[in-house]
C-alpha cells in the first residue's frame, strides 16, 4: 500500500509536467503558422527559389510526397506553376500542415535553404453590422456587431477613411456634436480574411434649425402666412439655437 502511494506521488508531477508541455506545444503550433488560408478558397504555396528547367522539384505535405517533377512529368498537373509554386484548391482543415520543397540540380545536388511553409486554415470572418444608439442626449454609442467575435480584430473607418486614433475596440462612444455628420464603418479580420460593414450615420443628434408641424394646433405655415409669421419664426429660431434638437434613435445597417 505504501509503495503504491509512493508510485502515485511520483507519477503526479510527471503527469502535470506532460500536461503543461502539451498546452504550450498546442499554443506554439498555432503561433508558428507562417501562412494562412481561408476555408474553401484556393491558396498558392510559394517556392522561394528561381526554378530552372533542368532541376528536379518535389513537394511534401507533412511526411507525404504529393508531387515529383520526374514521377509526374507525363501527368501535366495543373496545380504546379512554371516557377514551382504549388496550388491548393478549396483548402480545408486537412490542408493544414508543413509544405516542404526539395530541389535537385542536374548534378544531383540539393538546393539549400528552401523555405518550409507552415499553413493554417481559418474560416472566413462574417460581415459585421454597425449599430448607433444614444445612451445620453449628448453622446453617441457606436457598436460593431459580429457573430462569434473570438479571434477577430476590429478596425474603424470614419467617412470611409481609417480612423486616425486606430481604435481597436468593438464599442466606441463619442460626443454627439463631434460626430454629427460622420459615417461609420467597421472592419473585422483574422489572419486569413477581412470584411467591412455598410456605412452608418447617426441620427440621434442634429444642431440644425427645425420647425414643428403645428403650433397651438394650427399648421405652422398657416401662421407664417399670417401677420404673426415673422415673429413666430424668430421665436422658433431662437429656441432651436438655444436647444438643438436631440432625439433618441437607433441606427442599424445589416451586413
Amino acid at each position: 500500500m505504501v509503495r503504491r502511494m509512493m508510485k502515485m506521488a511520483a507519477v503526479a508531477p510527471v503527469t502535470a509536467l506532460l500536461l503543461c508541455c502539451s498546452f504550450f506545444a498546442s499554443a506554439d503550433s498555432t503561433d508558428s503558422c507562417s501562412h494562412y488560408a481561408t476555408t474553401n478558397e484556393d491558396f498558392i504555396v510559394p517556392l522561394n527559389h528561381e526554378l530552372q528547367k533542368s532541376e528536379r522539384l518535389s513537394w511534401k505535405h507533412d511526411a507525404s510526397k504529393i508531387y515529383d517533377s520526374i514521377r509526374d512529368r507525363a501527368m501535366k498537373r495543373k496545380d504546379i506553376f512554371a516557377n514551382g509554386s504549388l496550388k491548393l484548391t478549396k483548402v480545408n482543415k486537412s490542408s493544414e500542415g508543413l509544405y516542404t520543397p526539395e530541389v535537385f540540380t542536374l548534378n544531383g545536388e540539393a538546393v539549400p535553404k528552401l523555405q518550409t511553409i507552415h499553413l493554417c486554415v481559418l474560416d472566413r470572418v462574417p460581415k459585421p453590422t454597425v449599430t448607433i444608439t444614444c445612451p445620453k442626449p449628448t453622446s453617441v454609442k457606436v457598436t460593431c456587431m459580429v457573430k462569434d467575435p473570438k479571434g477577430i480584430q476590429f478596425a474603424w473607418f470614419k467617412n470611409d477613411k481609417p480612423s486616425e486614433k486606430k481604435e481597436k475596440d468593438s464599442i466606441l462612444v463619442f460626443k454627439a456634436e463631434d460626430v454629427e455628420t460622420v459615417s461609420f464603418r467597421c472592419e473585422v479580420s483574422n489572419k486569413a480574411s477581412s470584411q467591412k460593414s455598410e456605412p452608418v450615420t447617426q441620427s440621434c443628434f442634429s444642431s440644425g434649425i427645425t420647425f414643428p408641424e403645428e403650433l397651438f394646433g394650427i399648421n405652422i405655415w398657416i401662421i407664417v402666412g399670417g401677420g404673426a409669421g415673422v415673429v413666430v419664426l424668430l421665436i422658433l429660431i431662437v429656441i432651436n439655437l438655444l436647444h438643438p434638437q436631440q432625439t433618441k434613435k437607433t441606427c442599424t445597417t445589416e451586413g
